[in-house]
């Protein structure tokens, strides 16, 4: 059973921002009994992370905190969350599983093909589940910073692979189905959960909705390009998906549907 403790990362110093305390206010609204741990600077001092050290020098809080979450949930257990996470209700359903994790809003493209990664803003697990322990282990001796050139763009300079897409790649290793259109809780290998869009990044609330992403953050630099998962969205998709279904079946095309 996942324990009640809400992991959560400020490395700044400063204080929060109205809306973030507005975010962390509606934690302490919903979670009662829970406890709550920050991981600040003086929290961290003691880990031992290259990709951590070189995001933490380069002031790139969210990628430092990528690698401070996954090592929280790892050694500790309990939930994430990205203080820029309103609460709507209680996450006391969620800790009978071993790990739970949902779907992400945004829609991305692999492959030539459409696919959800996954909500790293809020995820939770027991103590030393091994989705968390593959994930962490994607860290391993790997670099932050890639070229100590500062006349390069910040792309070439810093490894800015996003949580979300590791977590994802990682959970099909475990069974899941990154498609947009299958929205339905999936049992997955060693006890993991995968939530459907609207549990913790609906487009729009539902009954099921537990919290919502604001995305305060500036690290997705894209994100005004990124296709909403919305009815225009999926009649698009389909159209495509039924083009290529009939050059696949006229034998033009070779390779999977999704």
């Amino acid at each position: 059973m996942i324990p009640k403790i809400i992991h959560y990362t400020w490395f700044s110093g400063e204080s929060f921002p109205v809306k973030i305390q507005e975010c962390v206010d509606s934690w302490e609204k919903f979670l009662l009994g829970w406890e709550f741990k920050l991981w600040d600077m003086e929290a961290i001092r003691s880990i031992d992370s290259v990709f951590l050290r070189e995001a933490l020098a380069e002031r790139k809080w969210a990628y430092a905190a990528d690698y401070v979450r996954l090592y929280a949930i790892y050694h500790e257990g309990g939930v994430y969350l990205d203080t820029d996470v309103i609460l709507y209700k209680s996450l006391d359903p969620l800790l009978s599983s071993k790990a739970f994790i949902g779907k992400e809003n945004s829609i991305h493209f692999e492959g030539g093909f459409t696919a959800q990664y996954l909500s790293s803003h809020c995820f939770g697990a027991e103590k030393g589940h091994p989705f968390i322990k593959d994930c962490l282990d994607y860290f391993q001796d790997r670099h932050f910073l890639t070229s100590k050139n500062e006349r390069l763009p910040q792309p070439l300079r810093y490894n800015f692979v996003l949580l979300p897409y590791i977590q994802a790649e990682i959970a099909r290793q475990y069974g899941y189905e990154w498609r947009p259109l299958l929205q339905e809780t999936q049992q997955c290998k060693d006890g993991l959960v995968i939530c459907p869009t609207c549990f913790f990044d609906p487009q729009k609330m539902t009954v099921e909705s537990y919290c919502k992403h604001l995305a305060l953050g500036g690290w997705r630099k894209d994100k005004a390009n990124e296709p909403v998962y919305n009815l225009k969205f999926k009649i698009k998709w389909r159209l495509l998906w039924f083009f290529k279904w009939i050059l696949k079946k006229a034998g033009y095309l070779t390779i999977e549907l999704q």
